[in-house]
């Protein structure tokens, strides 16, 4: 029978693999083949994973009920019958091998030693099957490269790299749901499954998952920018290719638009600096409709840009861009007003009634004179300001505010309502329009008018502007030109180069390539879309919407269901298959310790062991919690524990680890969350962090008949890292000591 000669193979070499240590896993017995003359390759496979068990539960019944259920689950398409028939083979020696007492104790001995299993090559893809279905993902990735080497046909490189592929969109699966996504990273991994399925077999091969990637990378790539420009505003690297990406997803084809492109926008301007919306603004394409609430933020960014570096083209320009909302609000107002006229005309005509609803009032924008006020002031445009707030000695449209006229009263000390527009217009710098933006709201101390107007290079605009506004204007776009010479090769070459550095978006066509930043354009822009979307005016202009951060991971991803198919970051791998092992063995290096440096696009064989920082610091935790899962759980894997502590930390968590594999039980955890407190260099080679932690634990323990012991705890823990001599990336750093602080 086949399960004897599966068994056979075990059998003989666990008793002739004595001297090197470890059981061999064979499919076919030594008469059948000299099978022990094939190449192996050692790889860390537990039957007990395999079969979904502990040693605690594998009991006659349990270890039936788990071989069908195992030989009966279902697998994603492109495996072969070959890889299929070793995989089923090496199912029925798990089975028999922990049914057997002698061999049990022997293949549970190699387990608790860290002694690894030597596979023959032509086992090696339902091997590693079994393991990524056994949920030992990184084990996959790490073996993944050396099986390839091994393997004797393409067939079975293909098997080998479905595998790894598989393991890859596990561990990013984990990443996107975790407790907060981590965005980024998920992403990342799903662009490296991508890249070697398609190096290793094309795009004919395993198509459903192909395309469930593509799918899923072009449905997150909107949170993923919001997670790069959501970075801290040192990391200028990261911020800048989401900058570049969200132009992409700002400025795609109707078939690739958002859901909901005004909630996004909502979202995005929380993380952007003025700079950046202002640079948005004003490159985007002509074909791309921008609402009030779009042109009413790119005025306030003008403003705030324009103080801060002492351009008083770009208030100007934020004055023009207010007055157009102005006019069309009032030009839709008066739309409104001739329809109704209309109509009621009409009716009046056929001897009805006007009708119902023909006089309704339509909804009235909030105003901006207030910020057209304060740009008028600081151009120098006194008069001006006070007819915008109603205050002037001319008669004025706008409806003069209480608070507004006391405000200004109450500043005027000399009677010179001067003194109070200019404690108006600071008041609202300081408060309104610097905390709209991340950059300026970090501005302990906003400058004053009286600073505004110290400036010699503000002073010689505003006298050209009051007597000669043309000259004035010309002057100051020749001035804004040669500042921007610079600034303008660098944003042709975002337009060419594409959003590539963000998975989903990096094979797109370049968005927006025509790129126009002049004042003409920048007005026809404006006027253009408030003419062609005249109701964009009744959107309430008076400021931003904080959305809430659920925005990030869900309900933000473009809607795919009729997008062109394309391939993500296909002209970036080559299609030799010799190069799946590099790049897979690069990926094995640094995929537990999460993307660390998800926008840069350096190559994946740095093996440079980063310096310690708080996002550093936190994958270094996470790589901890996850070691600790996998060695109290029920596979008993000691080996993440050797890859992640040292010293006598790492004793502690062995001896406790066999303790918890003695008594039958098995942990486990759930990382809910974490948050890195304190990260404190103590040597360039010695780190101390302190972090605090949520995690749920279930006890699982096959003597009890009462329900598993289950806790939750949050508790604040603080780890000693030290840099190893070996391993490369993360993984450089061990945690030689831990303690828990509260």
């Amino acid at each position: 029978p086949k399960a004897a000669r599966a068994l056979r193979g075990p059998i003989r070499a666990a008793r002739l693999g004595r001297a090197r240590g470890a059981t061999v896993v064979a499919g076919a017995s030594a008469d059948d083949g000299d099978w022990n003359d094939e190449p192996t390759v050692n790889i860390p496979i537990s039957f007990f994973s395999i079969l979904n068990l502990s040693p605690a539960r594998a009991s006659p019944a349990s270890i039936e009920a788990a071989y069908t259920s195992v030989i009966q689950r279902e697998l994603v398409e492109g495996f072969s019958n070959s890889c299929l028939a070793a995989r089923a083979d090496l199912v029925d020696a798990a089975a028999q091998v922990i049914s057997d007492p002698e061999l049990r104790a022997e293949h549970e001995s190699d387990l608790k030693n860290g002694r690894l299993t030597p596979v023959p090559a032509s086992q090696l893809g339902g091997a590693l099957a079994l393991m990524q279905e056994a949920g030992e993902h990184e084990a996959v990735i790490e073996y993944a490269p050396e099986c390839l080497a091994a393997a004797k046909s393409r067939v079975a490189r293909r098997d080998i790299t479905l595998s790894a592929a598989l393991a890859h969109c596990e561990l990013s699966h984990n990443a996107l749901t975790a407790t907060p996504p981590r965005v980024g990273e998920g992403c990342e991994l799903l662009d490296i499954a991508s890249k070697i399925l398609i190096a290793e077999a094309g795009r004919s091969f395993s198509v459903e998952l192909q395309e469930t990637i593509d799918l899923t990378l072009r449905e997150m790539a909107p949170a993923y920018v919001i997670e790069l420009i959501a970075m801290p505003l040192e990391a200028k690297r990261e911020r800048k290719a989401g900058v570049r990406a969200l132009r992409h997803i700002l400025w795609a084809d109707p078939e690739n638009a958002l859901n909901d492109r005004d909630a996004y926008v909502v979202e995005v301007n929380r993380h952007l600096t003025s700079n950046e919306v202002v640079d948005l603004f004003l490159e985007a394409p002509d074909s791309v409709p921008a609402d009030a609430e779009e042109v009413y933020q790119s005025a306030m960014a003008h403003i705030v840009t324009g103080y801060r570096e002492r351009r008083p083209m770009l208030i100007v320009d934020a004055d023009e861009m207010l007055a157009q909302l102005e006019h069309n609000a009032y030009s839709t107002a008066q739309e409104a007003r001739a329809q109704a006229e209309r109509l009621t005309r009409a009716a009046a005509d056929a001897g009805q009634p006007p009708p119902q609803g023909a006089w309704a009032t339509p909804p009235t924008p909030e105003p901006v004179n207030v910020e057209r006020a304060v740009c008028q002031l600081l151009l120098g445009r006194v008069e001006d300001a006070a007819y915008s707030l109603g205050m002037g000695n001319d008669p004025s449209p706008y409806a003069l505010d209480p608070q507004v006229e006391r405000f200004v009263r109450e500043h005027s000390p000399s009677g010179d309502y001067t003194e109070g527009l200019i404690a108006l217009a600071d008041r609202w710098i300081a408060d309104v329009a610097f905390p709209s933006f991340r950059d300026s709201a970090r501005v302990e101390r906003v400058p004053t008018v009286a600073q505004w107007f110290d400036e010699p290079d503000v002073q010689r605009f505003c006298e050209r502007l009051e007597a000669a506004p043309a000259l004035a204007k010309t002057l100051a776009a020749f001035d804004a030109a040669a500042r921007s010479a610079a600034a303008g090769a660098e944003r042709l070459g975002d337009a060419f180069g594409g959003a590539g550095d963000v998975p989903g978006l990096r094979a797109e066509g370049a968005v927006g390539a025509s790129v126009s930043a002049s004042r003409s354009a920048r007005r026809a822009r404006v006027a253009r879309l408030l003419r062609q979307n005249p109701a964009a005016a009744n959107v309430a202009f008076g400021g931003a919407v904080v959305a809430g951060a659920a925005l990030v991971a869900y309900g933000l991803g473009a809607d795919t269901r009729s997008a062109p198919y394309t391939a993500p970051g296909v002209s970036s791998v080559s299609a030799s298959p010799k190069d799946v092992g590099a790049l897979l063995g690069a990926a094995a290096t640094n995929v537990a310790d999460g993307v660390a440096d998800v926008a840069s696009r350096a190559p994946v064989f740095s093996r440079r062991a980063p310096e310690v920082d708080a996002r550093v610091a936190e994958q270094i935790v996470r790589r901890w919690q996850n070691a600790k899962a996998q060695a109290l759980g029920v596979a008993h894997n000691l080996r993440p524990l050797e890859q992640v502590l040292e010293g006598p930390m790492l004793q502690q968590w062995l001896t406790r680890a066999e303790d918890v594999k003695a008594h039958g039980w098995a942990w486990e955890y759930q990382l809910n969350a974490l948050t890195v407190d304190k990260v404190e260099v103590m040597t360039p080679s010695r780190v101390m962090v302190e972090a605090t932690l949520t995690e749920v634990a279930v006890l699982k323990d096959r003597a009890r008949t009462e329900d598993d012991d289950r806790y939750e705890s949050t508790y604040r823990a603080r780890y000693e890292l030290k840099k190893s001599s070996d391993g490369g990336g993360v993984r450089a750093w061990k945690i030689v000591g831990g303690s828990v602080v509260y």
